[in-house]
């Protein structure tokens, strides 16, 4: 971490080779992500900034840079487990495909939560003091298919309108399907009570019949959801042989789904992807370089492409997750709806709850533990001018992969947010000048 330079969260990184520049020192990209500022400087120009931040007084001009906001009270920032406002439900273990990427394949039984315990967690997220009258998210997904708990997930939608209705607040819901189930009844109760779907789906016929099969049958009843006006999504995981068609996948989007605009693609976090620093470097960056010209595509169509990992260079945070509030199927509080079995790496940890029909217990002293891992509290991000962003990264990888995989994972999380900042200035600059940012600063140093 000794290529930046930093004070008082005002980050300085050499970006002179990004410009064609034999000198990497002789520019530099001045990076202030709490005061949500960009700019390039000379080596000069650097130098007598840094000066001037080491002052007791600090000059005018510097302020914009320093005028920080601490991101404490943005969504998903909760002083407490009580302030929770979405909950996510993995209603059962079942499930009637067998992916390729799985994280939970291996966790396959009968185990589904009963009516009680879904209706206890659901008046907890409605007991919140502090968060009174502000609007609930309630998410169903799976350790396997939640549409094969169809009669747990329909009553958990009147219950949780019920119990909203009474508390005087609304609420929202979100279907995470393979999208293999819907029929005309089930679609007809996504009507009615305004139930969004993210379609776990990888759009070409040949990579979703390689990975998750029933290609037919998931793009039949994705065209049904739409026509039938929901607010669908699609997520496709990106695997190393689908990274060359995110392009052609987008294509695909825009060609045969017109109602959709907005598709996730997410990478596979596994350790069989991550097995050592170099497979997890090449990975990400080669997703990242074929995200690229997906994500103009989309832009170009109206469609917004999400990958979480680059969505980072977007926000600011001090933490990447307080723990969520997940209920798994065995009836437990998981801090992460990717654990939820013994078998899952850092089980012990992430459970930190159970629920019955009856109560709910909680440890504060785990939960307290999500609250306040934050970036400022982690030696290695000290120093990173992408804390802010990453927030110090996911807890989970800490439980899954070796300390060198971590470290490439947060190379490449430097590399993608030096390459956002760099292209969000080009296209602002572009747009203001109708000419090059990266030809400007060429002209200036060959002249």
């Amino acid at each position: 971490m000794n290529e930046t330079w930093n004070c008082k969260y005002v980050f300085f990184l050499p970006v002179g080779d990004e410009f064609g520049l034999e000198d990497n020192g002789s520019v530099y990209l001045v990076y202030s992500p709490l005061a949500g500022k960009t700019l390039l400087a000379t080596e000069q120009e650097a130098e007598k900034m840094k000066r001037d931040l080491l002052q007791e007084t600090e000059p005018d001009y510097l302020k914009p840079l320093t005028a920080c906001s601490f991101p404490r009270e943005k969504p998903g920032y909760h002083a407490s487990y009580s302030d929770y406002t979405a909950l996510y439900i993995l209603l059962n273990r079942k499930c009637n495909l067998s992916c390729t990427y799985c994280y939970a394949a291996r966790e396959r039984s009968s185990r589904e939560l009963s009516d009680g315990t879904i209706e206890s967690m659901i008046r907890f997220l409605f007991s919140g003091v502090k968060n009174a009258g502000r609007k609930r998210k309630i998410w169903f997904l799976g350790g396997g298919e939640p549409l094969l708990s169809w009669d747990r997930l329909k009553s958990g939608v009147l219950y949780a309108e019920e119990t909203a209705a009474r508390a005087q607040t609304d609420v929202s819901f979100l279907v995470i399907s393979n999208t293999t189930l819907f029929d005309d009844e089930i679609i007809s109760f996504l009507q009615e009570h305004h139930i969004a779907v993210k379609s776990s789906f990888d759009i070409l016929p040949h990579i979703q019949n390689s990975q998750r099969g029933e290609y037919d049958r998931v793009a039949k009843n994705l065209k049904r959801l739409l026509e039938a006006g929901l607010q669908v999504d699609i997520q496709a995981t990106i695997t190393p042989r689908a990274l060359p068609e995110m392009t052609d996948m987008v294509n695909e989007i825009i060609r045969s789904y017109p109602g959709i605009d907005k598709v996730s693609f997410e990478m596979v976090f596994s350790p069989e992807t991550f097995q050592d620093a170099e497979s997890t470097e090449k990975y990400i960056l080669d997703f990242y370089e074929s995200f690229l010209p997906a994500r103009k595509k989309a832009e170009e169509n109206g469609i917004d492409l999400f990958n979480s990992f680059v969505e980072a260079c977007n926000i600011t945070r001090d933490r990447y997750c307080g723990g969520l509030l997940v209920l798994t199927p065995d009836g437990n509080l998981s801090a992460c709806p990717y654990v939820s079995s013994p078998r899952d790496d850092g089980y012990e940890k992430m459970i930190y709850g159970k629920v019955t029909d009856r109560e709910i217990e909680i440890d504060d002293e785990k939960i307290g533990a999500f609250l306040s891992r934050k970036a400022e509290n982690q030696t290695k991000c000290h120093h990173c001018f992408a804390r802010w962003n990453c927030g110090g990264g996911c807890p989970n990888a800490e439980n899954s992969y070796s300390p060198e995989v971590r470290e490439a994972i947060c190379k490449c999380m430097r590399y993608i947010l030096k390459k956002e900042l760099l292209r969000r200035m080009e296209e602002s600059y572009s747009r203001d000048h109708h000419r090059s940012l990266r030809q400007t600063i060429s002209d200036t140093f060959h002249t």
